[in-house]
């Protein structure tokens, strides 16, 4: 396994590469190495296909192998996968995780070369229909021409070199790791606080915020060597790694610990600042923090520039542009060379933080979302929507008892892979949660705060149009 680990050993999880479907390819590859002619043909996850963490893997079945034929076969229910319009896609197994069909050939005197791709989207069976009926093994799929350094096995479009160039969040900030994982939610996470002298706010899902006994005995990855300097006064970037689906929304801010998978799957968190004892130090890199100095000709305050990152993650003409490139590794950041401008994009992305931490009061809506029932029952036995008309609707939380007014715009928006208003209510339906006084002030206040968000989301898209 070792060749597959070179090209990526900084990373910091090299986990994926140990799945037990990486070391059946990786045997078959290692005997084929040792005949002239050879096929391997083998039905796995299809992770590898595109994934940052396999671009070693793909470097070295390149060099095994002469021809290679990729069917990817989709079916990824985790991530929602693009499929084409009124198409519903299934897997063609009773798995959550996509799946491809790879076919290795080793024959030095092959007149065609190359790595040919080619998927199918649709029901179960209708892709077994045509694997039935279709030969595996031909040329009909698109030739792709895999390139340094992602070695992609699947086409991608050529990344924009503004992009390419752009500082990744990872080579922006020193110190960064993934969330908190308990092994133990039940027992250790809660909705409501208790009396545990290890007790902490914990960030669950975005705007839904909740404790945590904190007790480094009792968590399975507590992460504390990052994680302790957000039990001081501080900020952390809430990101992923790479997104699926038709849209990027992977980004929040919070000022607690955070939890691994309040994205969906694994999350990661950059802290603004680091501590040792009592002295306070910005987590940005050296690197970064003199190139910065040398396009604006001066020191940026650390706070200034962790806002200008979030206006831009938070720009959709950044995540439209950018949506193949943000499918894979970690966001970059483009900077843009007028100080004037990046200090304008800067406040907007202060005034999206103090939002999302909840520590501004949001713009009042006009017609306001609202709470009408009076001496209502607040326990939350079913989410659904419906609307009113072309703008609104009621979300009901039983039978009785609804928030009115709720624009679909804000029903629908998302972070982290969720609909976060939908899911902020279907984890307290799954808790069998009654609703406080205090949480439906909560839930009408995130209304408002994505409200903003939108308008300053769309704010931000004419100030960066100059340079994304």
């Amino acid at each position: 396994m070792k060749s597959y680990k070179t090209a990526v050993k900084d990373e910091k999880n090299l986990q994926p590469l140990s799945d037990d479907y990486i070391k059946f390819i990786r045997f078959a590859q290692w005997k084929m190495d040792k005949v002239k002619k050879g096929v391997i043909g083998i039905i796995t996850n299809n992770s590898y296909l595109d994934g940052q963490i396999h671009r070693g893997m793909r470097e070295e079945l390149l060099k095994s192998f002469d021809k290679i034929y990729v069917l990817n076969l989709h079916g990824n229910t985790n991530t929602g996968e693009n499929c084409p319009v009124d198409i519903k896609d299934e897997n063609v197994f009773d798995i959550k995780q996509g799946v491809s069909i790879i076919f290795l050939i080793k024959s030095p005197d092959l007149s065609e070369k190359g790595l040919y791709y080619d998927e199918l989207f649709g029901t179960r069976l209708s892709k077994y229909t045509h694997l039935y009926e279709s030969t595996a093994l031909n040329d009909k799929g698109i030739l792709v021409e895999p390139s340094i350094p992602e070695y992609w096995f699947v086409p991608k479009e050529i990344v924009d070199k503004q992009y390419s160039s752009s500082w990744s969040l990872a080579d922006i900030f020193k110190e960064y790791i993934s969330g908190v994982m308990t092994n133990d939610d039940a027992n250790l996470i809660s909705l409501k606080p208790s009396k545990s002298e290890f007790e902490q706010c914990y960030y669950y899902k975005p705007f839904d915020i909740r404790y945590i006994e904190y007790d480094l005995h009792k968590i399975s990855r507590h992460r504390y060597p990052i994680m302790k300097h957000l039990l001081k006064d501080n900020l952390a970037l809430v990101f992923r790694r790479s997104g699926e689906g038709s849209e990027w929304d992977l980004i929040h801010v919070t000022s607690h610990l955070v939890d691994k998978n309040c994205f969906v799957r694994q999350t990661y968190i950059a802290p603004l600042f680091v501590y040792d004892d009592d002295q306070r130090n910005h987590n940005f890199s050296d690197s970064f923090m003199k190139a910065l100095a040398e396009m604006y000709g001066l020191e940026i305050e650390p706070e200034i520039l962790f806002a200008y990152i979030y206006s831009i993650l938070y720009s959709n003409k950044y995540r439209s542009k950018y949506h193949e490139a943000l499918q894979s590794g970690f966001p970059r950041i483009p900077f843009c060379v007028e100080y004037d401008l990046f200090i304008e994009i800067s406040e907007q992305g202060q005034r999206l933080i103090d939002l999302h931490l909840l520590k501004a009061e949001p713009k009042s809506m006009s017609p306001n979302p609202c709470f009408p029932v009076a001496h209502a029952d607040l326990f939350v036995s079913k989410v659904k929507y419906i609307s009113n008309d072309d703008k609104d609707g009621k979300v009901w939380i039983n039978d009785t008892t609804y928030f009115d007014r709720i624009p679909h715009a804000i029903w629908n928006y998302q972070i982290g892979g969720n609909q976060v208003l939908e899911k902020w209510l279907k984890e307290r339906k799954k808790h069998k949660y009654t609703l406080t006084g205090a949480d439906v002030s909560h839930f009408l206040k995130v209304c408002a705060v994505l409200n903003e968000t939108i308008e300053i989301q769309e704010k931000l898209d004419g100030l960066v149009g100059s340079f994304i």
